[in-house]
């Protein structure tokens, strides 16, 4: 029987790997007494994502992908929160449920969305956003080859030269007469900036009649879809409306932040700016809620300092557009945006630093297995002759066929259930597999932790679900198991 655990405790379900959801992370790893009372879980497409403001210094040669990469699945580790490596696609508010691709949804009593934003292209061209996809693609282009890209903001401006400095040759097809970098100032400094470096413009260039697509388009960026879908406030870009305090409108336990939030009374133009600046207040508001009390309100300032990289390798340098005004370029500017962007990364890199000074996991999978010598000793004592096989043999089927049974388990690998219990059946069938034999039923032992029964439950089911994810296809079913409960003791 079940030991009483408790009242259960919430579970708090960060969606999505921006920048607010990383430096919250960073917050509550390095300052642990700030962490939430709840269970923590982050769901994101990836262990890694992008940060936005090193991407043209990436597409540029001036840093690699790594250093643009914030570690997620460290971020967690060290914040004690549960990594679960999963696309969403939908969320069901009155459910609080969390739509995943190709497995269950996960229930949630606490929701904060920074799931990013996507592009929009027209038919036939490519997108900025995701911004992984891209960069992939980017990394892919040859020197000397050709392309055209659609925009004229800050995002296409700097694309554009970034891929020059590579040795590619670029051409901008701009929907109205000029460039869109905020400011007259800031159009006439890019347009000398595009002349300096050899990319061409072609004006008034309407996508629905203008014949061919471009290569790449860097025309704005939408919300998900699911957002929308989902039946929660957005704006006409697909963003999601909240209050100041970051607090989805009309709805008491939802959040969002980064670019596929917007607060209706300050509205901003999507950035990673705003994103790490509404990481603090995102922080405090999670936990006031979930402790009852009231939320802060915030307003973020009016405008934002752009720092325009410009240039690759050698040659770096940078603009500074605020407000009217436009400065550089310049190499100074360059080292000033240089060091911010470090600076970030060291900021989340100090989490990994400070996780790799601590003892190396061990591995606990097949290397949790007993050694042979002691196995064989031990068995030799008993008169046992241990199997040869990964299977042994206990009977024939009607036909004729040899029936194999096998037993197989692991330590938990990962903390994610449903990808624990997958790993843990794929190996146990593997086993069968070798033998030469079909799988066709299964029985699981599935030891749980010591905790309220709200817990155990979704631990459970998402434990099941990853079993049924690989005997599902191979017609082979479930037909039984055993539970135990493991009380949990203190280091």
């Amino acid at each position: 029987m079940a030991a009483d655990a408790g009242a259960a405790r919430p579970h708090l379900l960060l969606a999505g790997g921006g920048h607010s959801h990383a430096l919250l992370l960073r917050r509550w790893a390095m300052r642990p007494r700030l962490r939430p009372r709840a269970r923590i879980t982050l769901v994101s497409r990836s262990g890694s994502s992008v940060y936005s403001g090193m991407v043209p210094g990436v597409v540029a040669g001036l840093y690699s992908p790594e250093q643009a990469a914030i570690d997620l699945r460290q971020l967690c580790a060290a914040a004690d929160v549960r990594f679960i490596a999963a696309e969403v696609r939908g969320i069901e508010p009155e459910q609080r449920q969390l739509l995943l691709l190709d497995r269950p949804p996960l229930a949630w009593d606490w929701l904060s969305l920074d799931v990013g934003a996507v592009s929009k292209p027209p038919p036939g061209e490519r997108g900025v956003k995701p911004l992984e996809p891209f960069l992939a693609w980017a990394a892919g282009l040859e020197a000397g080859s050709s392309l055209t890209i659609r925009g004229g903001g800050a995002a296409a401006v700097e694309l554009a030269l970034a891929l020059r400095a590579r040795g590619l040759q670029a051409t901008l097809l701009l929907r109205s007469q000029g460039l869109r970098l905020g400011s007259p100032a800031a159009n006439r400094r890019g347009e000398a900036l595009l002349r300096q470096a050899g990319v061409a413009m072609r004006r008034q260039i309407d996508p629905e009649t203008d014949g061919a697509p471009a290569d790449l388009a860097c025309t704005g960026s939408h919300g998900p879809p699911w957002l929308a879908a989902a039946g929660l406030p957005c704006d006409a870009t697909g963003r999601i409306l909240t209050e100041a305090s970051l607090r989805v409108e009309g709805s008491e336990r939802i959040f969002a932040s980064g670019d596929c939030g917007v607060i209706r009374s300050a509205q901003r133009p999507p950035s990673g700016v705003w994103a790490v600046r509404a990481a603090a207040i995102l922080a405090a508001n999670l936990e006031r809620g979930l402790r009852g009390r009231p939320l802060r309100r915030w307003r973020p300032q009016q405008r934002a300092l752009q720092l325009l990289g410009v240039g690759g390798a050698g040659q770096p340098r940078a603009v500074a557009l605020w407000g009217p005004w436009a400065l550089g370029p310049s190499r100074w500017l360059w080292r000033w945006k240089d060091r911010i962007d470090r600076r970030f990364m060291e900021r989340l890199g100090g989490t990994r630093r400070a996780m790799q000074t601590q003892a190396p996991m061990a591995c606990r999978g097949c290397g949790a297995k007993l050694a042979a010598a002691p196995l064989a000793a031990a068995l030799a004592e008993q008169g046992l002759i241990g199997p040869a096989e990964d299977a042994s043999v206990i009977g024939r089927c009607a036909g004729g066929a040899l029936l194999l049974q096998s037993v197989d388990g692991f330590p938990a690998l990962v903390d994610d259930p449903w990808l624990n219990a997958r790993l843990t059946t794929l190996h146990a069938c593997g086993d069968l597999w070798a033998c030469g034999a079909a799988v066709e039923s299964v029985q699981a032992l599935v030891t749980l932790p010591e905790t309220d029964t709200t817990e155990q439950r979704d631990l459970l089911s998402q434990t099941l679900a990853g079993i049924r994810s690989v005997l599902d296809p191979l017609g082979a079913r479930l037909a039984g198991g055993h539970t135990l409960e493991v009380a949990t003791v203190p280091a």
